[in-house]
């Protein structure tokens, strides 16, 4: 099964996910993150070998995409950005090679570390919250007592 396959199965079967689908083709998926039944990330297939090469982002909420992360070397990182700043349609190539994919990674092992954080400092604060809780319970107890 190809990328592209399993993310779209993925978002389908995900309760959270389905609602942001907006379309999920042959060889493209095209998720709504804002609610406005426009795409705002797309993810395409554009070689048919069944994984996702180039992801494409809508940065100014203009209703078309203006930024591409393609993979041309088929290493299944994206290695070439490509960004139209006017909104005019004309792709300028910001950056290309080894150095991208690079970035990429990095910025997708930040990105991972930051959910671990999150995570973590969320379970501090559930079980923050339920010492709270039982402090406020025992207070209520007393209360009644007196």
């Amino acid at each position: 099964m190809g990328t592209l396959r399993a993310v779209k199965f993925f978002m389908k079967t995900d309760k959270d996910l389905r609602k942001l689908l907006l379309r999920g083709g042959r060889s493209e998926i095209l998720i709504d993150l804002d609610g406005d039944k426009e795409a705002d990330i797309a993810m395409y297939d554009v070689n048919h070998d069944g994984n996702i090469d180039t992801f494409a982002a809508d940065l100014f909420n203009t209703g078309e995409f203006n930024l591409y992360l393609e993979d041309t070397n088929m290493s299944g990182i994206p290695d070439t950005i490509f960004l139209d700043e006017e909104g005019n349609g004309e792709f300028k190539r910001v950056a290309e090679g080894e150095g991208v994919e690079n970035n990429i990674l990095l910025a997708a092992q930040a990105l991972y570390q930051l959910i671990q954080l999150e995570n973590i400092v969320a379970e501090e604060l559930d079980a923050q919250l339920r010492e709270v809780d039982k402090a406020v319970k025992q207070a209520r107890k007393e209360l009644r007592k007196h």
